[in-house]
């Protein structure tokens, strides 16, 4: 189906015939396969809330034009959450083709053979501009998420509610304080207490996959 919710495909069309569908629930597994097709010495990895400012711009194209000893770069990302620029933090989006290498694990860094140097200029992240979308982002990622722990992680009960109940309060108060969101206002504290919420909901989902169903198959045998 080549049909898109945002005309995604109906833009590229008009640039490219390279155009290729895949339908992971994910963008993680879609990053060795953008790698595959590609065929230019640099890659740059953005998702579709994410734009560059005009000195990124300007110092990428610095850096595919000439010679360079680095095989990677941090980009500093401005988070712009529910219309406000909550905090920055440095993504590895840019680097060589034949240096990177993706193992598809959720919210996974890329590794990159060789050294790593760092872009001037920012990436814009425009997420969440609402707070329904909050909700539907968080909904399908702990879902996601909660599937990728069960292949990894084998939790008794005491383990889960301990998680859920450790994690949510680590992400909440490190946002708040350590990254002073409470100095954002109302934005800072609805995206910290969102970020303990979603550590709580993966791992209730995470009991519901493991314990929940299990007893619903042994009850109807």
């Amino acid at each position: 189906d080549k049909k898109t919710t945002d005309k995604t495909y109906e833009i590229c069309k008009k640039y490219t015939n390279k155009i290729y569908f895949d339908t992971a629930d994910c963008c993680e597994p879609l990053r060795p396969l953008c790698v595959k097709h590609s065929d230019g010495e640099w890659l740059l990895v953005l998702d579709a809330d994410e734009t560059l400012d005009n000195q990124a711009k300007k110092n990428i194209r610095k850096i595919a034009d000439a010679f360079n000893k680095n095989d990677g770069f941090h980009i500093d990302r401005k988070e712009i959450i529910l219309g406000r620029h909550l905090m920055t933090v440095p993504t590895l989006r840019l680097y060589r083709r034949n240096k990177v290498h993706y193992s598809c694990n959720m919210h996974e860094v890329p590794k990159i053979k060789g050294t790593i140097g760092k872009l001037k200029g920012y990436m814009l992240h425009n997420t969440e501009e609402r707070i329904s979308q909050f909700v539907g982002k968080t909904n399908k990622l702990t879902s996601l998420e909660a599937k990728e722990l069960i292949k990894k992680s084998n939790l008794g009960l005491f383990q889960i509610f301990f998680y859920a109940l450790f994690n949510s309060s680590k992400f909440f108060f490190g946002y708040l304080f350590y990254k002073k969101l409470i100095l954002k206002g109302i934005p800072g504290f609805i995206f910290a207490f969102q970020s303990g919420y979603h550590e709580i909901l993966k791992y209730f989902k995470y009991y519901e996959l493991k314990y929940m169903r299990n007893k619903k198959s042994e009850e109807r045998k």
